[in-house]
């Protein structure tokens, strides 16, 4: 699958908010969600994406997601798979071994909703503020 992902910092809450209400979007009930990301060994922010694998490790309520995004035309869209995986520690050992090394952990709190084929998320991250994400999946 292929997806394209923007995301666009959120300066005035209510705002967003009652635009979301007025548009018949209903955002979900709030839930904790921890992602560990990585890049490989030697890659640094200043090198391009494009054709580069970055894993991710997420928690959700307990459950852990393994996700490899690998960014083809522009950074925004991606070839993407992801799975569940059964212990997030075995797993962290598995890609620091494939040549990753983490970058960024990012803790939010998250709503979501969906609006035809886009889904919409809704984040709130300590000392950031708020983000708003849409990601579309494209053939």
């Amino acid at each position: 699958m292929r997806e394209v992902k923007v995301k666009f910092h959120v300066r005035d809450r209510e705002a967003l908010l009652l635009a979301l209400k007025a548009r018949g979007v209903e955002l979900g009930e709030p839930f904790f969600q921890d992602d560990q990301a990585y890049a490989p060994d030697r890659w640094t922010f200043e090198d391009s994406r494009l054709g580069v694998a970055f894993p991710r490790l997420r928690t959700i309520n307990n459950r852990h997601f393994f996700a490899l995004r690998r960014p083809t035309v522009n950074a925004q869209a991606c070839d993407a798979y992801e799975t569940e995986v059964a212990d997030r520690d075995q797993m962290h050992q598995a890609i620091l071994n494939m040549g990753f090394c983490p970058t960024v952990r990012v803790a939010k709190t998250r709503r979501m909703a969906q609006l035809g084929n886009v889904s919409l998320c809704v984040d709130e991250l300590d000392k950031l503020g708020m983000f708003l994400e849409l990601d579309c999946p494209v053939p």
